[in-house]
């Protein structure tokens, strides 16, 4: 008796999740900002939509806690079906997420029923330090940012991805590189291993699945200690180690 009353009272110090319904025409924010909401707040999302007209019909459908909504998107934009969802769902409040929220004023995005808007380069940073769209920007981009993880596509302009993240892990050999590309096959699979890449996931991937991904590489990264050896440890090449033996190079032995 005592034990139930014990486990009911502390189910009911647990809030509620929350349902959120999350719009984006691009797959990988929507990963993101999904990755952010459910790991960072008690909001779960309910449901995801690629543009105005999907976000319409899925708020009517799911109607959620709240709608999560980026500006510039295909077949309708944000602040349209802000308007459409505001008139059949009053009570949901409605946050545009954009790149280009300095462009729109508190007072024009309330007009369409939007309670806030909010930078996607400020909201996200905890979770995305930074994006490139080429190989040679993801080169940059990594050595500048020394990422925990790298996440890329296959099919990139300049460099693709498999040479990318060889020039990558050049510099940051302990980095590891995710592939998110449409042609996860064997062949490819295969290709990647060759160029230092841990892992190939396809783009229609669950995003749990990939978030699990990403985990289980931090997980598996060194930390501490254990990373500053790494980091020192000679470098392999073509198989041999190339060390110094103590007392070579004009200098003493080393004490043992």
């Amino acid at each position: 008796m005592s034990d139930s009353i014990h486990s009911q009272r502390g189910a009911d110090t647990v809030p509620p999740s929350r349902n959120i319904l999350l719009v984006d025409d691009s797959d990988f924010e929507r990963f993101t900002i999904r990755a952010a909401v459910e790991g960072l707040t008690n909001f779960r999302v309910c449901g995801e939509a690629a543009n105005g007209i999907e976000a319409i019909e899925k708020a009517a459908q799911l109607k959620p806690d709240l709608v999560v909504m980026d500006l510039a998107m295909p077949l309708m934009n944000g602040l349209e079906a802000a308007t459409v969802i505001k008139n059949a769902l009053p009570g949901i409040p409605i946050i545009l997420l954009t790149l280009y929220a300095e462009q729109v004023p508190g007072s024009k995005s309330s007009a369409f029923g939007v309670a806030t808007v909010l930078s996607k380069v400020n909201g996200l940073a905890r979770v995305v330090c930074g994006e490139a769209n080429d190989g040679l920007h993801a080169v940059r981009k990594a050595t500048e940012l020394k990422p925990d993880v790298v996440i890329m596509d296959l099919a990139m302009e300049g460099l693709n991805g498999l040479l990318a993240a060889r020039e990558i892990l050049k510099i940051l050999p302990n980095a590891p590189i995710l592939l998110h590309t449409v042609n996860n096959i064997p062949a490819v699979v295969a290709e990647a291993k060759k160029f230092g890449i841990r892992r190939v996931l396809g783009k229609g991937l669950d995003g749990n699945l990939l978030l699990n991904a990403i985990q289980e590489e931090l997980d598996a990264k060194p930390q501490g200690v254990a990373a500053l050896l790494d980091e020192t440890a000679p470098q392999v090449n073509g198989g041999d180690v190339s060390e110094t033996p103590d007392g070579a190079g004009g200098g003493p032995p080393k004490p043992n």
